[in-house]
């Protein structure tokens, strides 16, 4: 037996879907490195610029931008095959990259210097969004089963080699040049995903023409957004992201205003988090290599789901109870960042389990519930804490 048929057997690849694993692996890897060095860059200048009290508006305002955007999607869907749609996001993800490294040439004004970390969760989405919507039309349930993990323990062997590489590169050309090597590996996203939309001839069709068979030659008929309320199961569906969108950017707003605490310099602070970024990637992959899998095998979606939220809870009760009962700054601060680590790690087995959950609805609906969530609901929630933040 070769060397590769060993790996694809212990990855769990069956034959035929080594390639196509291969180029999706590759087109997750440059993405979220992409979106890796953005949002490096982007909190780094915001920090080093203002306060954490302003984070917010940050919120607020990534929410808006990044709903208005996913419903011009889900009217471009209506018209265009899922192929050219992920093209265009990726396209017009590498253009902005490349028009924030030129604009840091001419201006680092605070209005400039406020935009990129709203521009970065736009791009976060964008990507996450991209990414969902092409495993899910590639894969079925039963290969999601087998491979979403695995797709996900790549973003994070990304993550932690980006991680690391981060305070070596900003010593060697600084942080704002972090963009240049985030908008190299945009095109070589850009490339693996022409690959696998020309090698792949099903996402050449538009979600409603795709066509079905059975029972879900009905369900694929187009849906409009208010008759996705209609169905409970979705409804559950938006509810959990919700709820869970409120909690993370609570999290995340108490770890920056502790980093910020800590550090002023924008260096020092790509360093940092440069750093917990490869943590965070070594740490998940180990947990989608190890844990995740058997956690998912044994005790099913439902477990892994409510697990997260339920130790996020102990953390933070503990947080509380320090913050009340002494001044301990130092100890806050690495709560702060033991939760958010916490928090990263489990979301990247999350993902995979939440994502599964969309695999029993219809392709059409399918796609259409991934955008709703990823392009309204989760941006709305997003909105929602930045206005409960703010109050």
């Amino acid at each position: 037996m070769t060397f590769s048929n060993r790996l694809a057997m212990l990855a769990n690849i069956r034959k035929g879907e080594g390639p196509l694993v291969v180029w999706v692996l590759l087109f997750a890897s440059l993405s979220i490195t992409t979106e890796l060095l953005g949002n490096t860059v982007a909190y780094a200048l915001f920090l080093s610029t203002f306060d954490a009290q302003r984070l917010p508006y940050i919120y607020i305002g990534s929410s808006i931008v990044t709903t208005l955007l996913s419903l011009l999607y889900l009217r471009l869907s209506q018209r265009y095959s899922l192929a050219q749609l992920l093209i265009g996001q990726c396209g017009f993800i590498l253009l902005t990259v490349v028009g924030y490294r030129i604009g840091l040439v001419f201006t680092t004004a605070p209005w400039f210097i406020f935009s990129l970390p709203i521009w970065d969760g736009v791009v976060s989405a964008l990507i996450f969004a991209a990414f969902w919507s092409l495993v899910g039309r590639l894969f079925n349930l039963q290969q999601g089963k087998r491979l979403f993990g695995l797709f996900g323990a790549g973003q994070q062997i990304a993550i932690l080699l980006v991680g690391a590489l981060v305070p070596v590169l900003v010593g060697r050309i600084g942080t704002i040049n972090l963009l240049l090597m985030a908008a190299l590996a945009g095109i070589g996203a850009l490339a693996a995903l022409f690959h696998i939309t020309r090698t792949f001839p099903l996402l050449q069709h538009a979600a409603q023409e795709e066509p079905e068979t059975g029972a879900d030659a009905t369900a694929g008929q187009p849906v409009s957004s208010k008759n996705l309320l209609a169905e409970p199961y979705i409804r559950l569906i938006f509810a959990m992201y919700i709820l869970y969108a409120l909690g993370s950017y609570f999290v995340d707003n108490i770890f920056y205003t502790q980093v910020e605490s800590q550090w002023t310099n924008q260096d020092q602070l790509a360093g940092f988090l440069g750093i917990f970024n490869g943590v965070v990637g070594g740490l998940s992959l180990l947990s989608q290599l190890f844990l995740a899998p058997r956690l998912l095998s044994r005790y099913g979606v439902r477990t892994v789901i409510l697990l997260t939220p339920a130790i996020v809870l102990g953390f933070i009760t503990f947080f509380v109870l320090i913050g009340i009962s002494s001044q301990l700054v130092l100890l806050l601060f690495w709560m702060a960042v033991s939760t958010n680590l916490f928090l990263q790690i489990a979301d990247s087995s999350d993902n995979t389990a939440a994502n599964l959950l969309y695999q029993p609805l219809p392709s059409a609906l399918r796609t259409q519930t991934q955008t709703t969530v990823d392009g309204i609901i989760a941006p709305v929630a997003t909105g929602l804490t930045g206005l409960i933040l703010l109050w």
